[in-house]
């Protein structure tokens, strides 16, 4: 049986933010690098939206404000670690032509 790996606070900022604009779940998996069953759990189980306090929002605005303050609370190292990826993932497009890669 085959572990479940966690997902890491980058990815799930991302998959809130994906999910957010209406990206489909198969375009986010790819976006964040973990399986689409890895993202459907997590924007089922409800926990994205709960503040620490453990509740859920409110309202969308209150919503929008949780939502700001996890993407914040991603580490800048996460940041520069994507911007050095970036090359490898441009030369992985250009390999298949503008088709599916890995990222």
């Amino acid at each position: 049986m085959k572990l479940r790996k966690e997902l890491t606070p980058e990815q799930k900022g991302g998959i809130i933010a994906c999910n957010k604009l209406g990206i489909t779940q198969e375009k986010i998996a790819e976006v964040v690098e973990c399986t689409q069953s890895a993202v459907s759990r997590f924007l089922s189980s409800k926990t994205f939206i709960k503040k620490r306090t453990g509740r859920p929002p409110s309202n969308i605005h209150e919503l929008e404000e949780m939502v700001t303050e996890e993407w914040a609370a991603i580490p800048k190292e996460s940041y520069r670690n994507l911007i050095k990826s970036m090359p490898r993932r441009i030369q992985a497009v250009i390999s298949a032509e503008g088709g599916h890669t890995k990222y």
